[in-house]
């Protein structure tokens, strides 16, 4: 039979509708993860997938309209340059699902964690493609779980500004949390750092520079 087109809407004038700019946390994610973002699921096709599966699977009439303004879609047959409920998506492909999705059981299956690993952390990465994908790394996110007094931390510092010939440096020191406030929109932490216990340095939970 003919394929059915999903319902989206006709192209509007660009300055009406610029191109979506996928979340770069949602880049991160792996084949059959969704990422929440704007009242969107971001969805990262597994290979051979198709939009009518995902409907199914998600619990939903149709993609949200917005899927046309995402980048180019990588459809391997079947979609005949448009967008149908049985188009065969290559691996990779991000497609939006929305709001109606949330609320399906497979949705929060699909949820997974963005954030690395403190070793894939301290090794640079900020998000846990390949830590999880790559490496397999099961371990918890590096900010996981919330430091309380006692506990071993690290913390990334500006060793210096760089120059015209060299980027900035920067390194991880220990130390150990001697407590913790409330801060309103997370903690700040005392931490008394190896070099010298005795005067702890006041420092933002959570944040990329300290696992």
């Amino acid at each position: 039979p003919e394929a059915f087109v999903l319902r989206l809407p006709a192209a509007p004038d660009a300055f009406d509708a610029p191109p979506l700019v996928v979340p770069r946390a949602a880049g991160q994610i792996l084949p059959g993860e969704v990422y929440e973002s704007g009242g969107w699921g971001y969805y990262r096709c597994r290979e051979d997938e198709t939009p009518h599966q995902l409907c199914r699977r998600f619990e939903i009439a149709d993609l949200d309209d917005a899927t046309r303004r995402l980048p180019l879609f990588s459809c391997r047959r079947g979609g005949g340059g448009r967008l149908t409920r049985h188009a065969i998506m290559r691996e990779g492909t991000t497609l939006l699902l929305p709001v109606a999705a949330f609320s399906s059981p497979a949705f929060g299956d699909a949820i997974k964690r963005r954030k690395p690993c403190a070793w894939c952390r301290l090794e640079g990465d900020t998000g846990a493609l390949h830590c999880r994908g790559e490496d397999r790394h099961a371990a918890a996110d590096y900010d996981a779980p919330t430091p309380t007094a006692g506990a071993r931390v690290r913390t990334r510092w500006r060793l210096d500004d760089g120059d015209a010939n060299a980027p900035p440096r920067w390194g991880w020191y220990y130390g150990t949390v001697t407590r913790a406030e409330d801060s309103g929109d997370g903690l700040t932490l005392y931490v008394g750092y190896d070099d010298d216990p005795e005067t702890p340095v006041d420092e933002r939970w959570p944040t990329e520079d300290l696992v």
